[in-house]
Order: structure tokens, then C-alpha cells, then sequence
């Protein structure tokens, strides 16, 4: 009997141990098609329990006016504030207002000055308005400068940083699928050149927007209701970029350089897919298009620069005189028609442009205009919208007198479409579809750690 009953426990024990390992299985491979239709669901980091932690990110704010690092003075306002000054209150009363500068005698003990209040406080200069800062204010002093640290929750920056980069007023689907990418993006971003100070970033469109625009309610929302969630690929955050507006389609990772990076794919931003070939990537790029943000502004532009204009670009940009031009040949394309090498003729010499960046930063002026396909102009470019482009050569009595430029799209066009993910949720599709269409074979799980 007692052999019986052994024999039975060890079968049973046998049977939920295979029946965990198959649940584990099961769990590891959920994707996102199947979390959309679980729209509360999310996977765990492989190995680590999930907990509902108030992670904290430092950020540093640029100088409103030149956008560097330091500051000549910092002014401070808000309601019953506390300031420290080493680890004593400066102040026994909550201060409404404190001015600081490199001498100021709050860093005679310490070289660093401490800023709390549960409502927020106001830096004076921001030409963009009041905007609160929550958390905590670190002001370092340096040898003529102080620099500014704002040390907040997690949630609370992915709700400023939604607000700024993709507006407040967007579907509740898109809000939620920028703060996933803002979260992923942050988590995975080390700063180097703030290490000293603890930050993970600065404000600027360097690393993510921050605070430019006070975020809404929405937005404080779509950061809780995705709250930890992040991008994961092979079981660790993505880079997860994103951008403006595509012209249609979008890029995969190689703009980035050698990294592979397999969940950044080519994909066509729109509800039915039509294979690009590159042959008829030029004619496309030429005509109205297809696609989710076809209405968007920004889907297809044109300009015309003169000779010189590129000329002195070439000469500004790389140090090289090309003499007068002659031609402009786009040698390489990558995924989605996105131009990557492109060479510049001139009478003198010849100059070959490499990847996306250099060519957007060679073929602008300011002085250009930016014609919109609905209608608007833009000019005081430093950059060109996308190099999603193809270019005519302009002649004038068999003289190059200039060039005209089709383009489509507006950012680097690798990841997420922001506008191409606020039309998505316009047509009722939910944040796990939207990103599914940007990030090829990622998966939605709760950060356990930053």
C-alpha cells in the first residue's frame, strides 16, 4: 500500500512540475497580437517577479536660452517650498522664492542645493510658460555655472515627456503607446555625458522632449494605466525610437549604424501592405501616396535649392570646395526608399555623403522654402524634413542652376510613426496593435528595475 501511494505522489508531482514548465512556455510566448485582445495583460522580465515600484529618473534641464548645460542664475518659484543646503534646511519657514547663482551663500557649505515641494515648483525664463517641475530639484554649482538636475518618478516624466513629444490632445491609444516607448526609451538611455550628475538625460530633443508642454490629464493617464510596461526584445528593453511623420513607409536599424537591431523593420504605414520596389520608390515619393497619414501635412513636401546654397552647404558641412556644381546622384537606398549614400558633383571634385543625417544636413538652407502638400510653407530650416527624397537637377541655359527635391515624412524615419500611431487610434486600433506595426517581434513586460 505504502509503495502505491508513493508511486501515485511521485506521477502527481511528475505531472505539475510539466504542467508549470509548459505555463512558463506559455507565458514567454506571448506576443502582442495576443495581449491586444488582452488588453490588461502583460508578460514578466524571464526570471524576476513582477512589483509595482515607483522607479525615480534624473533629468537635466538645459539652459532656456542657448540650451547648455549651465546656467548663470537660477530663480526658483512656487508655494512653501523647502530648500537644503548640505543636510540642513536653509530656511526653517517653506519659501515661495529662492534666486541662485554661482556665489550664492547657499553653496558655501556644500556644492549642491536641494529643492522640495509636493506642488511643484516654476523655473523663471522658461519662455514656454509655467510649467511645474515635480519631484526634486538638484542645482549644482560649478566654476561659473550652475546645473540644474530634476530627479522625478518614472510615470510622472513619462507623462511630460508624452506631452511634449506626441501632444496632449491625442486618442487615448496613442498616448498610451508613446509612454510605452518613452518608458522603454529612458530605461534604456545611460547618458554618458551627465554621469557626474546622475541623469539618464536632458530635456532636449537630444534624448526625449521633457516638460515643453505641460502634460494633461490624458497624459498622466495613458503613463498609469501602462505604468512599468516597456519594449522588450530577446528579454531586454529596445531602443525604442520613434518620429514625426513618415511619407508611407519607414526604415529599419541600419541608419543607425552596424548594431543590429532586428525588431527595427521596414514596414508601409497603412491598413493594407504593398511591397515597395526600390525602382518605383522615385515616382512614389512624387505623388500624393497612400497610407494612414496621407492627410498629414508633412506625408509630402518639395523644395527648390539653388547651386550655391549646396554649394556653400558641402563647404559649411565637410570642408570641401566642389567648385560649381554639376549633378547629385543618390547612390544607396535602405528600407522603405530612405536615401543612405549620396554623391555631389562639382567642377573641381567630387564629395560622397554618407547615411541619412549628413544628407539632410547638406541639402537645406535657411533660406529655402518648404512648400507642404497642404499648402503651408516653411522656411529657417537648419535640417531637411526626411531624406525620404529624390532630386531633379535644375538646368538654366545648360548651367546647373539649382535642384528640386520630392520628399515625404518628417525625423529619421526608423520605429514608431508618432502621426502615423495617432491615426492608427483614430481608426480604433489599440495601443498593442500600433506598436506591433512598428517593432517588429517585441514583446509588452513590466520593468522590474531602471
Amino acid at each position: 500500500m505504502k509503495k502505491l501511494i508513493i508511486f501515485l505522489t511521485i506521477i502527481l508531482l511528475l505531472t505539475v512540475t510539466v504542467f508549470r514548465i509548459n505555463s512558463v512556455e506559455l507565458m514567454k510566448s506571448i506576443t502582442i497580437s495576443e495581449l491586444s485582445q488582452k488588453t490588461n495583460e502583460v508578460t514578466e522580465v524571464p526570471g524576476k517577479e513582477i512589483k509595482e515600484q515607483n522607479f525615480q529618473v534624473r533629468i537635466v534641464i538645459l539652459n532656456f536660452d542657448d540650451h547648455r548645460i549651465g546656467h548663470h542664475k537660477v530663480t526658483v518659484k512656487g508655494k512653501n517650498f523647502k530648500v537644503y543646503s548640505g543636510k540642513k534646511v536653509q530656511k526653517k519657514s517653506e519659501m515661495n522664492q529662492l534666486v541662485l547663482r554661482p556665489d550664492s551663500p547657499a553653496f558655501n557649505e556644500c556644492s549642491n542645493v536641494r529643492i522640495e515641494s509636493q506642488d511643484g515648483v516654476y523655473l523663471e525664463g522658461n519662455p514656454r510658460g509655467k510649467i511645474k517641475y515635480y519631484g526634486i530639484l538638484y542645482c549644482y554649482r560649478e566654476e561659473n555655472h550652475i546645473v540644474v538636475v530634476n530627479q522625478v518618478d518614472l510615470e510622472t516624466y513619462v507623462a511630460a515627456v508624452v506631452g511634449s513629444e506626441i501632444g496632449g490632445n491625442a486618442p487615448m491609444e496613442a498616448l498610451k503607446a508613446q509612454a510605452i516607448c518613452s518608458r522603454t526609451y529612458i530605461c534604456n538611455e545611460k547618458a554618458e555625458p551627465y554621469k557626474k550628475y546622475q541623469a539618464q538625460a536632458d530635456d532636449s530633443t537630444d534624448y526625449q522632449v521633457y516638460n515643453y508642454q505641460p502634460p494633461t490629464k490624458q497624459c498622466f493617464k495613458a503613463a498609469k494605466e501602462t505604468k512599468n510596461m516597456i519594449l522588450t526584445y530577446g528579454g531586454k528593453p529596445i531602443k525604442a525610437y520613434y518620429f514625426s511623420t513618415s511619407c508611407g513607409y519607414t526604415t529599419n536599424g541600419r541608419i543607425w549604424g552596424r548594431e543590429k537591431q532586428p525588431y527595427l523593420k521596414g514596414v508601409q504605414v497603412a491598413s493594407k501592405y504593398e511591397s515597395l520596389h526600390q525602382e518605383k520608390f522615385e515616382q512614389i515619393i512624387r505623388k500624393k501616396g497612400k497610407g494612414y497619414e496621407k492627410k498629414c501635412p508633412y506625408f509630402r513636401w518639395n523644395c527648390y535649392l539653388s547651386a550655391v546654397q549646396i554649394e556653400q552647404g558641402v563647404r559649411k558641412l565637410m570642408g570641401v570646395d566642389i567648385g560649381h556644381l554639376e549633378r547629385i546622384e543618390i547612390h544607396e537606398r535602405g528600407e522603405g526608399g530612405v536615401a543612405l549614400q549620396m554623391t555631389v558633383y562639382g567642377d573641381l571634385r567630387q564629395v560622397v555623403v554618407n547615411n541619412q543625417m549628413q544628407i539632410r544636413k547638406i541639402l537645406v538652407s535657411p533660406y529655402m522654402i518648404l512648400k507642404l502638400q497642404d499648402g503651408t510653407e516653411k522656411s529657417g530650416l537648419i535640417l531637411l524634413p526626411s531624406a525620404f527624397i529624390s532630386v531633379d537637377t535644375i538646368y538654366n541655359r545648360r548651367v546647373v542652376s539649382g535642384v528640386k527635391i520630392y520628399g515625404g515624412g518628417y525625423g529619421h524615419g526608423s520605429g514608431m510613426s508618432q502621426n502615423g500611431a495617432i491615426e492608427m487610434a483614430k481608426k480604433g486600433k489599440t495601443y498593442q496593435e500600433i506598436l506591433e506595426k512598428f517593432y517588429h517581434k517585441v514583446r509588452i513586460q513590466k520593468r522590474t528595475a531602471l
